[in-house]
């Protein structure tokens, strides 16, 4: 192997290619970057050009440093951080294998792979619990003998951990910057947000319980031990990025002292959670939050920004149907009036296309079966706008009955 990026053999196969074969590899490679980090991209772009529309008294280090929310971004980083450790010992699997060992029944199982990731939502963000879950789903139907329950079941697992996501502070990446942003209690934000989650986890429910129960062959997986002195590491490492986000004592601000030592640990534990950790969500954060300020100090956007949130549920639901949810809530929530009606609409934006988030996305892209992914596309779309209509129309009713 050598010492540089390539191998020998790497680089031999490299000399070898001819110059149109290079530069097709080149552009192949080009291509698969635009494509992955293409979000991220267009707002550092749409970031650095806004800063030339701005008038020169606010062109200042003060204006982008006080743009940029800190300790959202730092409280992200040791979240996913401490999760991936978790992830790398298999925690979250081998935990839902043992629950999933008691399960005889079809309809008993449908209920635990779809709630079962909700429930973990809750702590370790929807689109991490989705990643942990998928792969775990298809193995537990295969041994189930259920296969074909697998569109209904990634359909139903994805709506129950989008709503994770409008109950819990910490179930979406844009409610960690909203609980910070608003300076708002816990109990306020699941009071402005539980009848959205009562209302989908009631009709996911139901549509779990139409499933015949008939009797399964309890899944007999092979029991591993997890790591004990890693495990309760890890696990207090999880109960510390919890406490910086909620940041119980404001002097002095508890995350400066935790994400150091959070990531110290994690450096001595497990070096490899640092390749796994997705780094590109906190640089699309500060980009957004850069894009953020200069909108308020642009005031032709400004203005036009404060005028048609006169409408916000609407504006929200509407705008995080094209640019992603997250991306809505934050550049959005600053021009804000009214923060219950705005948590509520980024709590029913969750839902319709598969833009709104990065969990849709990421469970079309991964969905592991070609037979039926024409069948599964189909239903999870008519799902997503179904639901968006339900969530829709109880959202309008609590904000304007």
């Amino acid at each position: 192997m050598g010492k540089g990026l390539f191998s020998n053999t790497q680089l031999k196969i490299w000399k070898e290619l001819s110059f149109r074969e290079k530069w097709y590899y080149i552009g192949t490679a080009i291509l698969k970057f635009l494509k992955k980090y293409y979000l991220t991209i267009i707002f550092v772009v749409a970031a650095i050009v806004s800063c030339f529309f701005v008038s020169k008294e606010n062109q200042t280090v003060e204006h982008y440093v006080n743009a940029c929310n800190f300790k959202t971004i730092l409280c992200l980083f040791i979240l996913m951080l401490t999760v991936a450790a978790l992830m790398n010992i298999k925690f979250f699997k081998r935990l839902s294998a043992a629950i999933l060992r008691k399960i005889h029944s079809l309809r008993a199982l449908v209920l635990i792979l779809v709630f079962l990731p909700a429930v973990f939502a809750l702590f370790i963000t929807h689109d991490v619990s989705l990643l942990t879950f998928i792969p775990f789903t298809v193995v537990a139907l295969e041994m189930a003998g259920q296969s074909n329950k697998l569109p209904k079941v990634l359909i139903l697992q994805t709506l129950a951990c989008n709503l994770s996501g409008t109950i819990s502070p910490i179930g979406t990446l844009q409610n960690i910057y909203l609980w910070d942003y608003f300076s708002i209690s816990g109990v306020e934000f699941i009071k402005s947000c539980w009848p959205i989650a009562i209302a989908g986890y009631g009709l996911i429910f139901i549509l779990c319980l139409i499933e015949k129960n008939v009797d399964i062959t309890p899944l007999q997986n092979v029991k591993r031990t997890l790591p004990i002195g890693k495990t309760v590491i890890y696990i207090l490492m999880f109960i510390l990025a919890i406490i910086a986000i909620f940041d119980f004592v404001k002097t002095p601000r508890l995350y400066w002292i935790i994400v150091p030592i959070v990531c110290v640990v994690i450096l001595i534990c497990d070096r490899s959670a640092y390749r796994t950790v997705n780094y590109q969500i906190p640089i699309l954060f500060l980009a957004m939050f850069v894009l953020g300020a200069n909108f308020q100090a642009i005031p032709a956007i400004s203005n036009f920004l404060q005028k048609i949130m006169n409408y916000e549920f609407f504006v929200v639901v509407g705008s995080s149907q094209v640019l992603n949810n997250t991306t809505a809530i934050v550049l959005l929530a600053p021009f804000t009036t009214n923060i219950p009606n705005f948590l509520i609409a980024s709590a029913v934006a969750k839902f319709g296309s598969p833009l709104t988030s990065t969990a849709n996305q990421m469970v079309l892209t991964t969905y592991p079966s070609d037979l039926t992914r024409k069948v599964f596309v189909k239903w999870y779309l008519i799902a997503e706008v179904g639901f968006l209509a339900w969530l829709a129309s109880v959202g309008l009713m609590i904000i304007y009955l």
